[in-house]
């Protein structure tokens, strides 16, 4: 086919056609919206990520289901409830965050509000993060399996595990079973992972050349990328840049239990690692990164402990940005941000100064080239991901090949 592609304009001018229709989302989101793109304009300026069944059908190009999960934070929730309910979903109830044993069902999910269109049914989902949560980090933290790694920002759609999702047709499950039984929408995806012919399984039976267990970016070269239309979208806002949240950096490990019970609860699965939140008044936009046990420092990677030292030179950096000022203009923490006392993520700024630096820009290249010096060392030890690279499509990012 590709051979063909490359002799024939006329068949890839066609091939690039259906591609755009397949791959519409202003198509898919008009299954809710009826202008797709006013709802994009929100998305955008209020950083909310799509989720869930959607995301994932939108991927497998197969047809919408009746419901809509969304991810945002604290910030752009009032935002996007009022788009929501003044698009014909009204309020139909809370969602209960706890579960029988008052154990909380979700992690860095303060609320979580559903949405009914009394005319054809659909149900939309609101997922609000907690003060310091971050939506792309609730998406890791909280997703079921490697099968629900997949979402939409307002300009791009991204799939964490698209090999296994797509073309093997596997899931790897994330969470312990018999604790998300009482998740009403957590039995609702594994049966829409079902009915799509997707087998839900513990561990990689391949334990030699696990592909899932790792450390992974979100945007790597193991990534689906599908850039989205965004030529009749005018913002008013600038929304979070793309090198952010292809910044994030995650970790999947294999997780045994000692025993098994007979109820199936306790089975071998994967475990998402705990992630870190990296924020400074030196950083316009906040970072999710990896993080690994502490009390063991002889089993850290190299690549977190880095990441360690990246974030006492933004701590550095936060101080000789502060020493800069007039002393009219510190802080009222100052003289604890300097001796150490108050760490950069707790120093509040209500007024920045004029001529106050960002570094940003910075963090992103360093971020990067982590992640490649790590990529370039697992091959050289023999853990090579080349197999489960994406490769470019037709104007559509990458694709698994």
């Amino acid at each position: 086919m590709l051979s063909l592609l490359r002799t024939s304009k006329s068949m890839l001018r066609s091939m690039k056609e259906a591609m755009a229709v397949a791959y519409s989302i202003d198509v898919r989101l008009k299954t809710f919206f009826s202008d797709p793109q006013a709802f994009r304009r929100v998305q955008a300026e209020c950083n909310a990520l799509l989720t869930g069944s959607f995301a994932r059908a939108f991927f497998a190009n197969e047809l919408m289901p009746q419901r809509l999960c969304i991810l945002v934070d604290e910030d752009g929730a009032a935002s996007i409830r009022a788009f929501i309910e003044t698009n014909g979903f009204p309020l139909e109830k809370n969602i209960s965050l706890i579960g029988p044993n008052n154990d909380p069902l979700y992690q860095e999910i303060s609320a979580c509000d559903r949405y009914k269109c009394a005319a054809n049914g659909r149900l939309i989902y609101l997922f609000i993060t907690t003060q310091t949560g971050v939506p792309l980090n609730a998406l890791l933290c909280n997703s079921m399996s490697t099968g629900q790694l997949s979402f939409l920002s307002w300009n791009k759609a991204y799939a964490l595990y698209p090999r296994h999702t797509f073309l093997e047709k596997e899931t790897y499950l994330l969470q312990n079973i018999r604790d998300r039984l009482p998740n009403t929408l957590w039995r609702q995806n594994m049966q829409d992972f079902a009915n799509s012919g997707i087998k839900a399984k513990g561990l990689h039976w391949d334990e030699d050349s696990d592909p899932i267990a790792g450390i992974r970016r979100v945007g790597d070269q193991s990534t689906w990328t599908i850039g989205l239309n965004v030529s009749n979208i005018k913002l008013n806002h600038r929304p979070i840049p793309d090198a952010i949240l292809e910044s994030t950096s995650f970790a999947i490990r294999p997780y045994t239990p000692v025993t098994h019970d007979s109820f199936g609860g306790h089975v071998s699965r994967y475990t998402m690692g705990a992630t870190k939140t990296i924020s400074s008044p030196i950083l316009k936009y906040k970072y999710v990164v990896h993080e690994e046990p502490r009390e063991n420092p002889e089993y850290q990677s190299a690549y977190f402990r880095k990441l360690q030292d990246i974030h006492r030179s933004l701590h550095d950096q936060l101080r000789i940005e502060l020493m800069e000022l007039p002393v009219s203009s510190h802080p009222a923490e100052y003289q604890d941000v300097m001796e150490g006392r108050l760490h950069m993520e707790d120093l509040k700024m209500d007024i920045i100064p004029n001529g106050w630096t960002y570094f940003d820009d910075d963090l992103v290249k360093y971020l990067a080239k982590l992640h490649d010096d790590h990529e370039k060392q697992e091959a050289a030890h023999g853990k090579d991901r080349s197999g489960y690279m994406c490769r470019k499509g037709p104007d559509h990012g990458v694709r698994p090949q």
